[in-house]
């Protein structure tokens, strides 16, 4: 028996080192992709939704403030590089209202760049969120210490998020657990690769297709649809509600019994 942890198993990894009797995954669109990338057959694949949902029901509901605050996920620099992420993230603090928001930005769990810590001091009203089980790249520059361990908690941060920014991942679909409003971001800094083909991934065009997600390719529609939620009181993104009966199929935090119960024939 295996477990589908991550949602872009099939299409971003296609082969399966482990050949089983049964599959659990997420989700009628994974169990889809599964059949026609990896062809096995419907009978052994089994969704049950997946467990790192289920402590998301033990938090309270977002708390409503004046002062909005935005986080955004980093990606890996394998997908998307640090001079890309650097240009976006000093053009985005230059423009950014600070009187009306507050940022956060979390770093990808296996890099933190030195020019963030830079730039923390700079800016107010900003912080870094630096996820522990991060993986050190470069000790001699980028060096962690324990005080930049704070408030590393996803769930935490989500629940004291207002808006996400972020780039094609798994954080996503958490945000729309909470029906958070979602910026993904497709700006690239001149003459880099472009990364608007991440998007057009099978799993990740589905979600977009749901229509919670707004995709946007430069800072003048970015700013644009930041001034658009500043001046809204009450920050939900209702199409989110889809995402989650469709995607993430958990809707009473119990995903992990169930698989448990699989597992050990419970």
């Amino acid at each position: 028996e295996s477990l589908v942890h991550s949602w872009d198993n099939p299409t971003t990894k296609l082969a399966l080192s482990i050949k089983s009797d049964k599959y659990y995954t997420w989700n009628n669109e994974i169990k889809k992709e599964m059949e026609y990338l990896n062809n096995i057959p419907s009978n052994k694949i089994f969704t049950l939704g997946i467990l790192q949902f289920d402590s998301y029901f033990k938090f309270k509901s977002k708390v409503k403030r004046k002062k909005k605050n935005i986080s955004i996920f980093l990606p890996s620099t394998g997908l998307v590089s640090e001079q890309n992420q650097k240009y976006f993230i000093n053009e985005f603090l230059k423009q950014v209202n600070f009187i009306k928001f507050n940022v956060v930005i979390r770093s990808h769990p296996g890099i933190i760049f030195n020019w963030l810590k830079l730039l923390e001091k700079k800016y107010q009203n900003l912080t870094l969120n630096i996820p522990e089980n991060i993986v050190k790249a470069d000790k001699k520059y980028d060096i962690i210490s324990k005080k930049d361990l704070k408030s590393t908690s996803l769930h935490k941060l989500l629940i004291n998020t207002d808006i996400v920014i972020n780039y094609f991942s798994t954080t996503s679909l958490d945000a729309c657990f909470f029906e958070i409003p979602i910026i993904n971001i497709s700006i690239n800094k001149k003459n880099k690769n472009s990364i608007e083909w991440y998007y057009k991934w099978s799993h990740y065009d589905k979600l977009l297709k749901f229509n919670a997600i707004y995709l946007c390719n430069n800072f003048k529609n970015l700013n644009k649809k930041l001034k658009h939620y500043s001046e809204k009181t009450n920050l939900k993104n209702k199409k989110a509600k889809v995402v989650k009966e469709k995607l993430i199929m958990n809707n009473d935090g119990l995903s992990g019994l169930r698989l448990s119960e699989r597992f050990f024939n419970l």
